[in-house]
């Protein structure tokens, strides 16, 4: 009872602020020093901040509160949760509730005034690191544009990659070559055997039907798209590339068929002398007796033609064996010039990938460089229509009921401690 008598009576005074962005000028992808709650909270309850308060209302209050620790109360900041924005509660269990709201009035309006010159300072600081980052970028893109330029001068580069088009045709039309030629040498390998002893005909059509087959060409696959295009070229997704391969068509070697038409005029004359010749002998069976001199002479003339169309057989032969000697060395000769022609193309290639490089260098810088300057934008178009805002939900006001002491508790804690004793 007696120290309920002489204790000092307590009252709470509480206060709310908030600070919010307005959604219809929120920026995307943006987030600020001041959107952090804890940033508020650590600034209203810093000595700094708090001795600064205490200072300006000393003049007024020192009389009436008494010692200086008194000007300096003990508050309570907490953040209020599930509410829009940042909203933050302050509230001063202090003997004097008069004191207690000019204490927390000063401490919304000392907030709000260093709140505009941090939120101004950190715009500044902000947007000068990224105006000398800009400039930076700005140099390395003009310096990595004159290494490209320079490159490009030293290698000459556009001779390079038109002589590179040019040697990846050669290599190509070699590449086709030395496949048909190829494919007519394992032809050859293969009918070799059954062409031993076979006559001039077969011979010469087995090696014409073989030149034919070697002349066919590999299919050239043809990219094409279907609902769209391309995604990376800017079609609708989901669209499937389709490649269809397409057979060269090859036109026939019109020397090279004369020659032939030429070199089987001999034996194919011999064929339909023969053919005549066995003809009049047939004639002449029913005629003549076998021992006539002039069937004699016709037996002969018939062996005569037989031995020269073996001989064309023979020749045609040594021409398939010597045919295929000539392809032996004329795929070295192509594999050889296959070689040289891809080490010239392959270095080509390397110069155009090392160009490449420079060039996406430059490519990756621009980025960085849109990218930042996309950010100093934003951070521009803020200041100028100044998205937050700051705003006092609830004005400094004391319960009118006080918090300390608690008669109640008090005298049952007494009760408690009388009959313990």
């Amino acid at each position: 009872v007696v120290y309920l008598e002489f204790v000092s009576t307590q009252y709470l005074t509480r206060a709310v602020i908030m600070i919010y962005r307005d959604p219809n000028t929120a920026i995307a992808g943006q987030s600020h020093l001041w959107e952090e709650s804890q940033t508020h909270v650590e600034l209203l309850q810093s000595d700094p901040f708090n001795d600064r308060v205490s200072s300006a209302l000393s003049a007024a209050w020192a009389a009436k509160v008494g010692r200086p620790a008194d000007l300096k109360p003990a508050i309570s900041i907490n953040r209020i949760r599930g509410a829009s924005g940042i909203s933050i509660a302050m509230s001063i269990q202090n003997q004097y509730p008069a004191f207690a709201r000019a204490y927390i009035d000063r401490m919304i309006a000392e907030f709000h005034i260093e709140r505009e010159a941090v939120k101004d300072f950190s715009s500044k600081a902000a947007s000068k690191v990224l105006e000398e980052e800009l400039a930076r970028l700005e140099d390395k893109i003009r310096a990595a544009e004159d290494e490209v330029i320079e490159f490009q001068r030293i290698n000459n580069m556009e001779y390079v990659q038109a002589k590179g088009s040019l040697e990846l045709g050669y290599l190509h039309e070699l590449m086709n070559r030395h496949q048909s030629l190829s494919t007519e040498r394992w032809m050859l390998e293969l009918q070799f055997p059954r062409l031993k002893g076979a006559s001039a005909g077969m011979i010469q059509n087995a090696m014409d039907l073989t030149r034919d087959t070697g002349k066919v060409k590999a299919p050239r696959s043809v990219s094409t798209t279907r609902g769209g295009g391309d995604p990376a070229a800017g079609g609708a997704p989901g669209n499937e590339k389709i490649v269809v391969l397409e057979a060269e068509s090859s036109k026939p070697d019109e020397e090279t068929t004369a020659k032939d038409q030429a070199a089987n005029s001999g034996w194919q004359d011999l064929r339909l002398r023969l053919a005549k010749l066995k003809a009049e002998r047939a004639d002449m069976t029913a005629k003549l007796q076998p021992e006539h001199p002039q069937f004699r002479t016709l037996d002969e003339e018939v062996v005569k033609i037989e031995k020269q169309l073996e001989y064309f057989a023979d020749l045609a032969f040594q021409s398939s064996r010597e045919r295929y000697e000539a392809l032996m060395m004329q795929i070295d000769a192509l594999e050889e010039a296959q070689r040289r022609w891809k080490n010239s193309y392959l270095l080509a290639s390397r110069k155009g990938a090392d160009l490449r490089h420079l060039e996406l260098v430059v490519s990756r810088l621009e980025g960085m460089y849109s990218q930042l300057y996309g950010k100093l934008n934003d951070l521009r178009v803020e200041e100028e229509i100044n998205a937050e805002h700051f705003k006092v939900i609830t004005s400094a006001r004391t319960e009118t009921k006080p918090v300390w002491p608690d008669p109640v508790k008090i005298l049952i804690s007494a009760l408690i401690a009388g009959i313990g004793s």
